[in-house]
């Protein structure tokens, strides 16, 4: 009597190598990591929705981080890398000690992600049309995954996005760069 239920089986979290191809600043203070990580096939094809995290480990003997996507999902999964936001804490030594190359392990994609049914098809009266995006330090990461796919015309329904986003201090604030130019754009 077999259950499958998120990203494990019997219980056991089944685990798959991957490799760090690079690790940089999300923002100016370092205190937040943007890491892109090549995971297999098999693992990123199940990445379907923002919102949706896995677990990932330096190796058998360090306890895994729970990580949301921070990348949005893609129609090409199999070949693209999936991006996390990490905040770096000393409470977690090995985080000091990933960088480019380095192998972890991650397990399979958990979780059933946002329901984005009310904003990716245009038309219906109980459409979404103004995103309030809410998030504090690192919890950003699965929001910024939509903010993405809103940029990229996927939530066709949303004309109008409004982001409140808090942070210790402004140097602390991931993607700046983006949040910028999506607001001079109006995006």
């Amino acid at each position: 009597n077999s259950r499958l239920y998120a990203g494990t089986a019997n219980g056991e979290t089944t685990w798959h190598d991957a490799t760090v191809l690079s690790t940089e600043k999300a923002c100016p203070s370092g205190k937040s990591m943007l890491w892109t990580i090549q995971v297999q096939s098999d693992v990123t094809s199940d990445y379907l929705t923002p919102g949706q995290f896995l677990k990932l480990r330096w190796n058998e003997t360090t306890d895994p981080l729970f990580l949301a996507m921070c990348s949005p999902p893609s129609p090409f999964a199999e070949e693209e890398p999936l991006q996390f936001l990490v905040k770096k804490t000393p409470n977690i030594p090995w985080l000091q000690d990933i960088s480019d190359g380095t192998k972890v392990q991650v397990s399979n994609i958990m979780g059933s992600g946002f329901n984005t049914a009310n904003v990716t098809v245009e038309g219906e009266d109980d459409m979404i049309q103004h995103l309030l995006v809410v998030a504090m330090g690192s919890g950003i990461a699965p929001l910024f995954a939509c903010l993405r796919e809103v940029e990229e015309g996927k939530w066709p329904a949303v004309s109008f996005c409004s982001v409140y986003y808090g942070e210790w201090t402004m140097d602390d604030i991931c993607w700046q760069e983006s949040f910028q130019e999506w607001g001079k754009e109006g995006s």
